[in-house]
């Protein structure tokens, strides 16, 4: 088999796992998860983001930077920084739904791994161009 396959899978049980370990039933319950996080110490919040990483060694050390893996890094950076602006702007004791004027909805189990498909198969594009 080729070698960017098992690169992918490996990619995808990582996104599977900080899913798993991120998830939450409905968006108030994933943002205070992740704000629970947050508030135990920065650092883990930040170690917690394992396809991150993983994502900027395959681009800087693997030497593949395309338009495709650009495309991963920069919605990994734009999916942080939101989380961290919805922690500064969530006030104490309110929802994050309620303050962001959206509804509460519930987060299936189909939604929370469609990241790590999605992710995976451009990465799949990314490493084979």
């Amino acid at each position: 088999m080729e070698s960017w396959f098992f690169d992918v899978l490996l990619l995808f049980f990582v996104e599977v796992i900080e899913a798993n370990l991120q998830k939450g039933n409905s968006f108030d319950e994933l943002v205070t998860n992740l704000q629970a996080i947050w508030s135990q110490s920065p650092l883990r919040f930040w170690l917690a983001h394992y396809s991150f990483y993983l994502v900027i060694a395959y681009a800087v050390f693997g030497d593949h930077m395309n338009g495709f893996m650009l495309s991963i890094v920069l919605f990994k950076i734009a999916d942080i920084a939101f989380k961290l602006r919805l922690f500064s702007d969530l006030r104490v004791g309110g929802s994050a739904s309620t303050q962001l004027g959206i509804p509460n909805l519930a987060i299936t189990p189909t939604v929370r791994y469609a990241g790590s498909v999605i992710y995976s198969a451009i990465f799949a594009i990314a490493l084979t161009n």
